[in-house]
């Protein structure tokens, strides 16, 4: 595995397949790592060089002291192209991953050359859901929210 810092923050990342294949970046839910994309790693590393990381606070990415924004999510993955000195990639984003995709297509849409994004919203919940989700995890752990979670079968 490799790193990079942005603004603070010191991200994990990994690229498969062919390094000189064109760049396919893909962007994770919420509490999950890179890991979630290794069932599609095969397929998609025989024709791309394959881009994962971990967002801020997940896998072994640094935590940050402040609260995140959207913005500073999408910046995290712009900072990473910046660091491997990639200009346009495909994008391919799941949930929070999907809307990341969608702020960096609104603000840099000349670094996407096609994206998919994949059970996504423009907006998820409302404060008050967010806030009681955050309790819920602050007196349970990640454990509590588990089951609400899809599970491989």
């Amino acid at each position: 595995m490799a790193f990079v810092e942005t603004r603070g923050v010191r991200l994990q990342y990994r690229i498969d397949g062919d390094e000189h294949a064109p760049p396919l970046l893909f962007c994770n839910s919420l509490g999950a790592d890179l890991g979630m994309w290794d069932a599609q790693l095969a397929a998609f590393a025989q024709r791309f060089g394959v881009i994962r990381h971990d967002g801020r606070g997940h896998g072994e990415s640094g935590i940050p002291l402040a609260a995140s924004t959207l913005q500073d999510l999408a910046e995290d993955v712009l900072d990473l192209l910046d660091a491997l000195g990639i200009e346009r990639v495909r994008f391919c984003g799941l949930s929070l991953g999907g809307q990341i995709g969608q702020w960096l297509a609104l603000h840099v849409p000349w670094r996407i050359e096609r994206m998919a994004l994949c059970s996504t919203s423009a907006r998820f919940g409302t404060q008050e859901s967010w806030t009681a989700r955050i309790s819920q995890v602050e007196r349970e752990g990640m454990q509590g929210i588990a089951a609400a979670a899809p599970q491989e079968s």
